[in-house]
């Protein structure tokens, strides 16, 4: 059993094949392709790669996708996958910059997207945020 509260909302789910994920979502005003977003979820042991999870999404048969660059990146103890990715549909590009860490049972996303000409932005928000990041070991 699931159960859930914050102020006067409360709810239960029955069984225990319930699994909490997370996302927050924030965009920009006035901009509706900029966006940034950070989940939390289960990890599993058949989880994808972040480019294999990309390119195994359903897309309009005009979208091309394209792994721009792929590395992994240390914080302490965490090893995380990071990822830039190019998102064209017809005359729209979008760059996708996602960076995933495993973390106690969890995997925590974050995950950066808007014009791909203002990529050197986004890349600059991403270090930004990704040194302000502290994982701790238990």
């Amino acid at each position: 059993m699931s159960s859930f509260s914050t102020n006067a909302f409360r709810f239960t789910l029955p069984g225990d094949e319930w699994a909490e994920r997370t996302i927050h979502l924030f965009r920009r005003k006035n901009d509706p392709d900029s966006a940034f977003v950070i989940s939390r979820s289960p990890a599993r042991a058949e989880d994808m790669s972040i480019e294999q999870l990309v390119m195994s999404v359903p897309a309009p048969a005009d979208t091309e996708k394209q792994i721009l660059r792929s590395e992994v990146r240390y914080f302490g103890s965490a090893d995380a996958e990071d990822v830039s990715i190019l998102a064209r549909q017809g005359t729209k590009a979008l760059y996708h910059r996602i960076v995933c860490v495993p973390y106690y049972g969890q995997v925590l996303s974050f995950q950066w997207s808007g014009p791909f000409p203002a990529r050197a932005d986004i890349d600059a928000r991403v270090e930004r945020t990704l040194h302000s990041l502290r994982f701790w070991e238990r």
